[in-house]
């Protein structure tokens, strides 16, 4: 079943995957399909990330993944102290939830200007970042600063080479010299988001991303010889995050995100950081319309579908393969030989989504396990693109 199911790595990686594992006390009365949360494993993993950093104070993570108050308060009481947002909402969330400092990791444009200049006021006790890449929207953050009195810290988004955003090296210099002279923000430093280095094998990130920090330390070390304010690199992803912890600076502080929760994914590609998928998708079998095959009551809506050959891992079910995914239905039949192993209707079956992230956003609340029993809820706060502000 493609390519995420093919390797060696894959299928040893799944056998350790079991319902053992899974199931829970309560998962009878839940009603499917629905993202289910992990607790015990969640906090497993934010402990290892933690150690790989060298303590809490090295992380920046981002809360893309989960946005959510009731993970924030559980790395809240491991030490961690700054959190980055992808969303407005996810900034809000994390200033209720009395994060010291955050970053809205996504350039401020057109009305975000404003909403994220009357965040700042609301909450003067948390410290927000914006980043940027055009100097005529950074100029009218800085007017709207100026306006409300405020000021506000400023990182410069830096083209790593990704080129999703950011300012390309070459004219970082003449950039950084522009932003230093408004008023209403503060150069603070550099968000730099080098997700390329990625996708290569681990023997190349590690290269890549040292290589990458090296001449980083030393472009750093020249604008703080310049803009004595900056005191703030941000680096990477959960990809690069292994590759990074070795890189010891006093200004860099390391943003991973997805890994907290894990994906089939990063699990699969990055054998390196052995953490646990603590986020599943429960479903249950509707219907055996043919010998041999089975649907479940997750489909379009119910799941990521960003990678179409691969959506996510079915625990407990070996030798099948999909037929199709509809938006409120999916598909599977047994491979030949195995017809007598598939599962029935009323069945429930615990999937490790092929992408996290965007799950949180397709659920208003996350059932929460510990001990293999069901606790409560988790409301998914920042599933809203707007909430007060």
């Amino acid at each position: 079943m493609a390519t995420l199911f093919e390797s060696n790595h894959a299928m040893e990686l799944a056998s350790t995957l079991t319902r053992e594992t899974y199931d829970f006390e309560g998962q009878e009365s839940l009603i499917t399909p629905i993202l289910v949360y992990y607790k015990d494993i969640i906090s497993s993993n934010a402990d290892l990330i933690i150690r790989m950093a060298g303590g809490p104070h090295r992380l920046w993570p981002h809360m893309k993944t989960h946005k959510m108050e009731a993970v924030l308060q559980l790395l809240m009481e491991k030490g961690i102290t700054k959190i980055k947002a992808a969303t407005i909402a996810e900034a809000e969330i994390a200033a209720r939830t009395g994060i010291q400092k955050v970053i809205l990791a996504y350039p401020a444009v057109g009305p975000a200007i404003q909403r994220i200049v009357a965040l700042a006021k609301a909450f003067p006790e948390t410290e927000f970042f914006t980043i940027g890449d055009d100097l005529a929207s950074i100029q009218a953050l800085s007017e709207e600063c100026i306006r409300e009195g405020i000021v506000l810290p400023f990182l410069v988004d830096v083209n790593s080479g990704f080129d999703r955003t950011g300012v390309e090296l070459d004219v970082l210099e003449p950039f950084l010299a522009a932003v230093s002279q408004m008023s209403g923000i503060v150069l603070r430093g550099l968000h730099w988001y080098d997700a390329q280095f990625g996708e290569g094998e681990p023997g190349f990130r590690e290269k890549a991303v040292a290589t990458s920090d090296r001449q980083l330390s030393i472009l750093f070390d020249e604008i703080r010889r310049i803009y004595s304010t900056c005191d703030v690199i941000t680096l990477g992803g959960s990809p690069e995050f292994g590759a990074h912890t070795s890189f010891i600076y006093p200004y860099a502080y390391l943003s991973p995100g997805t890994v907290f929760i894990q994906d089939w994914t990063y699990a699969v590609k990055y054998p390196e950081m052995p953490y646990k998928p603590g986020g599943l998708i429960l479903s249950r079998v509707i219907s055996n319309p043919r010998k041999g095959y089975f649907t479940l009551d997750c489909g379009e809506k119910g799941i990521s579908t960003i990678n179409k050959l691969c959506r996510g891992l079915l625990i407990g079910v070996d030798h099948y393969e999909e037929v199709l995914m509809n938006e409120e239905h999916w598909v599977f039949r047994m491979l030949p030989g195995y017809e007598s192993e598939c599962p029935i209707v009323g069945d429930m079956i615990h999937i490790v989504p092929t992408h996290i992230c965007p799950c949180s956003q397709l659920y208003p609340e996350v059932p929460y396990v510990s001990d293999r029993k069901l606790l409560g809820f988790w409301e998914v706060s920042a599933r809203n693109r707007k909430l007060t502000y």
